[in-house]
């Protein structure tokens, strides 16, 4: 895999994981208000999407971290942040920074 290859594929996973954590905070706002209206059918509904909504993250965070190591380096959030300083990428570098925010608040 090519330098660039890399990058639009971490590029493509950084995207896809901000779409789903966007959706997982709606889905968790909703099961919050499941909790609070006592509504056992309304929540088991809610539950089974967020856990639908946790396995494609964790398969974007699994590809990122894949990607990560084919770039030279280590998986997880530390890695991540350091290929963005390599790329000098400013859109990049503020998804990044948004997706990094998003995950500490979800």
């Amino acid at each position: 895999m090519t330098q660039d290859q890399v990058v639009n594929a971490f590029k493509a996973t950084v995207q896809a994981s901000l779409h789903g954590l966007s959706t997982l905070e709606a889905t968790l706002e909703s099961e919050r208000e499941a909790l609070m209206g006592r509504d056992p059918a309304v929540l088991e509904g809610i539950v089974k999407q967020k856990m639908a909504l946790l396995q494609q993250l964790q398969h974007s965070v699994q590809a990122r971290d894949r990607l990560q190591q084919a770039a030279g380096l280590t998986a997880g959030n530390d890695g991540g942040s350091a290929l963005i300083a390599e790329l000098s990428d400013p859109v990049l570098a503020q998804e990044w920074q948004h997706l990094l925010e998003l995950a500490e608040t979800v």
